[in-house]
């Protein structure tokens, strides 16, 4: 699977690693102390782009802060085979990962992904 280069604004990139399997793609990102809420999916015609914003660490009790606020994207040029419309993303115990189906498809034009 084609990668575009990281972002190199920002100093916190999530753990990554893709896989390929017979009829689908996986994308793993490691994304600890993160909520759901604040990870977006989103596809672009044949792009697929995770990006993620946390804010001022409002729901922990914090002794020590060394994080305020940061935000993080990541794009990915899919493959022609890539099911843009099958795709899911599941998001468990501060992991993300991103099933994206082969099969040839009419890519879409822009839909969010839901994070289950």
């Amino acid at each position: 699977m084609p990668l575009t280069s990281r972002n190199k604004s920002t100093a916190l990139f999530p753990v990554m690693d893709i896989n390929e399997k017979n009829d689908e793609y996986i994308i793993y990102l490691a994304m600890p102390g993160m909520l759901r809420e604040e990870i977006k999916v989103n596809i672009s015609e044949k792009r697929l782009v995770v990006s993620a914003e946390k804010k001022e660490n409002s729901h922990w009790f914090v002794t020590k802060k060394k994080i305020d606020n940061f935000s993080w994207n990541e794009s990915f040029t899919l493959p022609a085979d890539a099911d843009t419309i099958m795709t899911v993303a599941l998001f468990k115990n501060g992991n993300l990962e991103i099933h994206i189906p082969k099969g040839a498809t009419i890519p879409e034009k822009e839909r969010e992904v839901f994070i289950y």
